[in-house]
């Protein structure tokens, strides 16, 4: 390929905005690693998002509650997910003479409220709302970006998505570690699932802004970074929300929650339908395991153990629906192959049946909580430790 010459010529206007190029900074992707391998092997993540303080439908001391939760667990962090404040301005959809509270008191809320979580390390991000982008979009000041700075954690504010990446203390390692990735974001008028365009081995997507509450795994088929083909189970959520007062109303939005949040316990098992003899196998031997908690009733702080538990139940349940599944994917393939004019000896066919039945059977009877199965290092799947 012929050298390309440079024949487009420097002058000051290019100097300018080349200068001014370096020195701008991408807020596309914030990323962070939370290190908590040489504490805990579950972590619980409190998302928080769409309380429009401000607004009528806030209720502080509900506010409140999810708050000292966070300060009271030791595991627990939190993310912020937009529309904190409502920040109604005079142009803008919702009314500014409906708030019981201008920008900058809702602002002085916001602060108040987080601050002692932000004192004990327990944030790792505070996303930016529509609501907040009002504030900016006419005057250049983002009221989240006061707010993180305020609260003495810059680094925490993310305008737009978050890539976030969790090491826990792991047992069945090589390294005693395992690391999981989460993707963050407000939302807008697309779902979760849009989150894992920016890691494609995030396992959690979450967004708030839809005020229309939802939790849903999807299983897929990814590469990972080692060209591996492999499975993923994610989780996509949408968080729910307070409505936003009269504009929430009129949109049909109807207040969810008085202090709307979602809380996630989240450790890591042994992944009973790995089978490291098997080279085609495309499920990782270590999984990440979740379960929604309700942290404000008492008594809900789940341990360890009952997470893992209900996770044994659900995978019970879906390998008893494989078995049918299978099944009958086998009937669909006989029934093509004969109507190609191959016959298939009945024998044949029940040999075949039995051997789909049994391996499901077996794979029911392997899956322990206390799995034999050694896994000497997850480096093929996650990052290096």
């Amino acid at each position: 390929m012929p050298e390309i010459l440079n024949k487009v010529k420097n002058d000051e206007n290019i100097n300018s905005y080349r200068q001014k190029q370096t020195f701008s900074n991408d807020y596309g992707v914030k990323t962070c690693n939370v290190d908590l391998s040489d504490k805990y092997d579950t972590v619980v993540l409190v998302f928080i998002g769409d309380w429009h303080i401000g607004s009528v439908d806030f209720n502080i001391d509900e506010a409140m509650k999810v708050l000292n939760y966070v300060l009271q667990t030791p595991n627990a962090k939190l993310i912020g997910m937009g529309d904190m404040m409502n920040t109604a301005i005079l142009n803008s959809v919702s009314n500014m003479f409906e708030d019981i509270a201008y920008p900058q008191e809702q602002l002085n809320v916001f602060v108040s409220l987080l601050k002692q979580v932000a004192k004990q390390d327990k944030v790792i991000w505070i996303h930016s709302g529509n609501h907040e982008r009002r504030i900016d979009k006419n005057t250049g000041i983002n009221p989240v970006e006061q707010a993180t700075q305020a609260l003495g954690i810059p680094h925490s504010y993310a305008p737009c998505f978050a890539d976030t990446s969790i090491t826990l203390k792991c047992p069945y390692t090589k390294s005693k570690k395992h690391t999981f990735n989460l993707v963050t974001h407000h939302g807008d008028s697309g779902n979760p699932e849009t989150n894992a365009s920016v890691n494609q081995e995030s396992l959690i997507n979450a967004i708030g802004h839809k005020h229309v509450f939802q939790s849903s795994i999807k299983s897929k088929i990814i590469i990972d970074k080692n060209g591996k083909r492999v499975r993923k189970d994610e989780l996509n959520i949408i968080l729910p929300a307070s409505g936003g007062g009269q504009y929430g109303y009129e949109k049909g939005l109807k207040p969810i929650s008085k202090s709307p949040y979602y809380a996630l316990e989240i450790t890591t098992v042994l992944n009973p339908l790995y089978d490291k003899k098997n080279l085609y196998n495309m499920q990782p031997p270590i999984v990440t395991v979740t379960k929604s908690i309700p942290i404000l009733s008492s008594g809900t702080y789940t341990l360890k153990d009952e997470c893992v538990k209900e996770s044994v139940k659900i995978i019970d349940k879906n390998i008893q629906n494989i078995k049918p599944k299978v099944y009958g994917k086998f009937l669909e393939i006989i029934e093509i192959l004969e109507q190609t004019g191959l016959d298939i000896d009945r024998e044949i066919k029940a040999k075949v049946v039995k051997l789909i039945l049994d391996e499901a059977d077996n794979k029911k009877s392997q899956h322990k909580i206390n799995n034999p199965q050694k896994i000497e290092s997850n480096d093929w799947y996650y990052n290096k430790d």
